[in-house]
């Protein structure tokens, strides 16, 4: 499919693969340079609850936008201009948001197989569907964002429409918690997680989902692409990653784009003319029912996605 086609699709669909875009050399530069400031072992997470308690909270643990975020920081000391200056990138963010577009933040993600994990971590997180691990990482590593898994789930929360750009700088294949996508299921707009999901057990790849006394089907597409691929999705489509099943934690960049609010022809423009549901929740505690709002810390609810 040509580049083209796969854009006027975006409104319906709610996504776009732009394929290897991003040069795997550079990738792989700024993914060892990560690696080696910020190590990957158990020393990093509080050893027991009694440390957590302690010591941790369940707020403000993820990357800032402007502090505490190692990809915008002095220490990394790395020229993101083979991102964000690359004509290839911004074309195909001009063709999806329109020019004059704003990168609302940037964070590093980092799934983390289970072996990686203290025990008792690994038992608070059995039932819990969208497991960010910083909460139980100490402060100096929260400068990352960690996840064991993401249950589907919507980035668009917050009440500002914006795009999700998620750029691999490993090699993905489905082993390695590669993002998965349903795709047009951001026509029924800003739901509750967690979100009524139902797999189809005769089609292939097909979920049923519920909401606004109505069901639609949608189809689960599965991210996975070499180092460099770059995939877009409206913050309101659902997304999620299934557990890492590879030796080695995947790394990849988050860039949340906010359009210009003049343009509105664009292909992201017009995936809203699709949307039956509210835009946004502006109201947190309505949207994620998976949190204890006394005390932030998260709900065991179980998780639809799955390998």
């Amino acid at each position: 499919m040509n580049n083209k086609k796969k854009h006027n699709q975006f409104p319906k669909l709610g996504y776009c693969n732009f394929g290897q875009i991003i040069n795997a050399k550079d990738c792989a530069k700024l993914k060892n340079r990560i690696k080696k400031l910020r190590r990957l072992d158990k020393k990093i997470f509080y050893r027991s609850e009694k440390e957590f308690l302690k010591k941790g909270r369940y707020y403000r643990y993820a990357p800032g936008s402007t502090d505490h975020n190692l990809l915008i920081s002095k220490e990394l000391n790395h020229d993101l201009s083979f991102i964000e200056k690359s004509p290839m990138f911004i074309k195909n963010i001009e063709s999806v948001m329109g020019k004059n577009y704003k990168i609302m933040k940037k964070s590093i993600i980092r799934s983390v197989p289970n072996s990686f994990l203290p025990e008792w971590i690994k038992k608070k997180l059995i039932d819990v569907g969208r497991p960010n691990l910083n909460p139980w990482i100490k402060d100096k590593f929260q400068d990352i964002q960690y996840f064991l898994n993401a249950d589907f789930h919507q980035d668009m929360t917050r009440g500002i429409k914006h795009c999700t750009y998620y750029i691999y700088l490993d090699d993905v294949e489905k082993k390695d918690s590669c993002l998965k996508l349903l795709a047009g299921s951001h026509v029924l707009g800003a739901q509750p997680y967690p979100h009524y999901l139902r797999k189809s057990n005769n089609l292939k790849d097909v979920w049923y989902y519920n909401g606004l006394n109505s069901q639609i089907t949608v189809k689960q597409m599965e991210m996975i692409g070499k180092a460099g691929t770059v995939f877009c999705f409206n913050g309101l489509v659902l997304h999620g990653t299934y557990y890492n099943f590879s030796k080695t934690p995947r790394i990849s960049l988050r860039y949340l784009i906010q359009p210009n609010p003049k343009h509105k022809n664009t292909p992201f423009a017009r995936s809203f003319k699709f949307v039956k549901g509210k835009i946004v929740e502006k109201n947190e505690r309505k949207a994620r029912l998976d949190k204890n709002w006394k005390d932030g810390s998260f709900i065991p609810t179980g998780m639809s996605i799955t390998c």
